[in-house]
């Protein structure tokens, strides 16, 4: 995922030009008092420029880490990527080779769901919609990383059945058979050295609008949340890991049942 692309550019400070004119005076020593007023104009020029080059940097860095959170076009972006996995509910990763397979597949096809034009859009004679194989191993990439190596599959259950025809390439899956549990909330996110640590909540789908005893509404919080490691690849970002966050990444006043246990089989 493109993170950095559509961020405005620390504008550059005007420094004109100085407006001063330098009257020589008399004799001889004029033009070593010209020479010096030359020198520092030039010098209070370069100090300038100095000076703006390290407050370029930091406000760099600075809207570099709060930038999406700021812009609710860029968060609501960052949520759209993150939800084909937040809605399985994966159990945490340090590495995607540890994820479970059944989970990293969904999510691919899924991602490639979402995203895919409507003028792309193919179904069958039983109204199961059609994805390219090669569409699905892309969608991979760009959520995992370019080495990650999908290992293709029929699977299911009584809900739902993702069918894999090896011949003509192409999975067909019952689209309106599909019911997300949680819905991607990004709450915090950090820059780091080479890349970004995303908290995001997980919002139940059952309940997106809550009703109290008074009758009000309100929107569902999350009921849990996770850490996303996302790492640059080239000019992308891809989910290197998914953790439980420590409790002081937590928001203030979030439930304490907060994270996913891995199973003991994964730790």
């Amino acid at each position: 995922m493109d993170l950095d692309n559509n961020m405005p550019l620390v504008p550059d400070e005007d420094l004109g030009e100085d407006k001063k004119l330098i009257k020589p005076g008399r004799g001889k020593k004029v033009g070593k008092h010209k020479r010096k007023s030359k020198y520092a104009v030039a010098g209070a020029i370069l100090l300038c420029l100095a000076l703006v080059g390290v407050i370029a940097v930091v406000v760099s860095s600075i809207w570099l880490t709060g930038n999406i959170l700021d812009n609710t076009g860029q968060q609501e972006k960052l949520e759209r990527y993150l939800q084909p996995v937040v809605m399985f509910n994966p159990v945490p990763f340090d590495n995607v080779e540890d994820a479970d397979p059944l989970v990293i597949l969904q999510s691919a096809i899924w991602y490639t769901i979402i995203n895919e034009p409507e003028e792309k859009q193919t179904f069958d004679d039983y109204g199961m919609r059609v994805l390219k194989v090669s569409d699905v191993d892309v969608s991979g990439a760009e959520l995992f990383g370019s080495s990650l190596k999908l290992q293709h599959q029929s699977f299911g259950d009584f809900d739902i059945s993702y069918i894999y025809e090896e011949e003509e390439q192409v999975y067909k899956i019952p689209v309106t058979a599909m019911m997300a549990s949680y819905k991607a909330q990004v709450i915090t996110m950090e820059r780091t050295d080479d890349g970004y640590e995303v908290i995001v909540g997980y919002v139940p789908t059952s309940n997106d609008w809550m009703v109290d005893l008074q009758g009000n509404t309100y929107e569902a919080q999350p009921d849990k949340y996770m850490k996303y490691i996302l790492k640059r690849e080239k000019n992308q970002y891809y989910i290197a890991s998914i953790q439980n966050p420590s409790a002081d990444e937590l928001p203030e006043g979030s439930a304490a049942m907060a994270t996913t246990e891995a199973p003991e089989e994964a730790k």
